[in-house]
């Protein structure tokens, strides 16, 4: 009798191979923030760049830290009025501080998924900042009166306004080290899913804890990161 190929069919599911609980990522963050109090407008944007490492927690929690590169420009804008003499001016002066910072980012956070599929998760946790590299210059602005020599007509003057800056540099801290710098918020949207690798965009919000740059209050930032991450078991 001729033989026929019998498939058999295994008594149970293969066990699948066991994935790793860490993965690493890869992102870019700017963020744009403003706030106005007591007379005084302050606006910043930074950029940062960074590589983070994630350990899955039994249950659903994700552990996360990492090293970030910010770049961080800050202005802060007051208007007042000095007095000349018994009374005050009537043209206002401006002065403006602008500082520029360059900072070391740690952040520990945790993240905790919305969705059965991970495709969606919420994180919050703090960053610590080391600052270095700062500058710091005050511009003072402001419009005075001169008069000239009316060339219409002789022995005649006139008055005009003339737009006057002046800028000098600001002394600045030194490097430091600021633990719990700004506590951060954001919401990890899943973009793409590979083999090996996810594609997320997550909104955030960083609300400052301390004052890093030594000149004025440090505002709220805005932004959006994009990460690529590689490996791990949820993602």
């Amino acid at each position: 009798k001729p033989l026929i190929a019998v498939k058999e069919e295994p008594e149970f599911d293969p066990i699948p191979k066991e994935k790793s609980s860490i993965s690493y990522g890869l992102g870019v963050a700017p963020g744009f923030g403003s706030a106005r109090q007591n007379g005084e407008s302050i606006s910043g944007n930074t950029l940062a760049m960074g590589v983070m490492v994630n350990l899955d927690l039994p249950g659903k929690l994700t552990l996360g830290s990492g090293l970030g590169l910010n770049l961080l420009n800050q202005q802060s804008d007051v208007s007042n009025r000095p007095m000349v003499g018994f009374n005050m001016s009537i043209a206002p002066v401006t002065e403006t501080i602008i500082v520029r910072q360059t900072q070391v980012e740690i952040p520990i956070y945790l993240k905790y998924p919305i969705t059965r599929s991970n495709s969606l998760s919420v994180q919050a946790g703090f960053s610590n900042f080391y600052a270095f590299n700062q500058q710091a210059e005050l511009e003072t602005s402001f419009t005075r009166q001169v008069t000239v020599a009316d060339a219409s007509a002789a022995n005649s003057f006139r008055t005009l306004n003339e737009d006057v800056v002046q800028t000098r540099t600001l002394e600045s801290v030194d490097s430091r080290f600021y633990p719990l710098a700004t506590m951060n918020f954001g919401l990890n949207i899943r973009l793409l899913q590979a083999e090996k690798s996810s594609y997320v965009l997550m909104p955030f919000y960083n609300y400052p804890l301390r004052q890093f740059t030594g000149f004025g209050d440090n505002p709220g930032f805005f932004g959006a990161s994009f990460k690529v991450n590689f490996g791990g078991g949820k993602e």
